[in-house]
């Protein structure tokens, strides 16, 4: 309904509807909208003419939707639980990444393993060489 009388809302509603639908749904529909304060009212007045409930919707309206309605909120008391905990939470991070920081380091500086050259065979002499290896004597090059 927003911020519209009753009444305007439902020519709101007719000029959507057009004569597309019967006036029963339409009054549902626009009847669904209203504050329940006005439902109750306007719940009795089921055999009267929709232009008539309207007006008689918007006199309603005026006396008792229209009162200013004031609601005070308290900030919450939780705020600084809340800012203590996001504190916290920030000096949990900073670890996290100065730990993760000395272990990309640590990381570096470790040596390989020592793994054999891929020439050399456990299994052959040293002083071969992998193409006299694996061509014996038909090798020609010979590191």
């Amino acid at each position: 309904m927003g911020d519209r009388r009753p009444s305007q809302f439902l020519r709101h509603l007719q000029a959507l509807a057009s004569s597309a639908i019967p006036e029963q749904l339409l009054r549902t529909l626009w009847m669904g909208r209203l504050p329940s304060q006005l439902q109750a009212i306007l719940a009795t007045r089921t055999a009267d003419n929709l232009e008539a409930v309207a007006e008689q919707a918007d006199r309603v309206f005026e006396v008792t939707c229209r009162a200013a309605t004031v609601a005070s909120v308290q900030p919450s008391t939780n705020t600084s639980t809340l800012e203590d905990q996001i504190k916290g939470l920030a000096k949990q991070v900073a670890s996290l990444n100065s730990q993760l920081a000395r272990s990309t380091e640590n990381g570096k500086k470790r040596d390989r393993s020592k793994s054999r050259p891929r020439w050399k065979d456990k299994d052959t002499d040293d002083k071969i060489c992998i193409y006299h290896r694996r061509f014996k004597d038909k090798a020609r090059k010979c590191t």
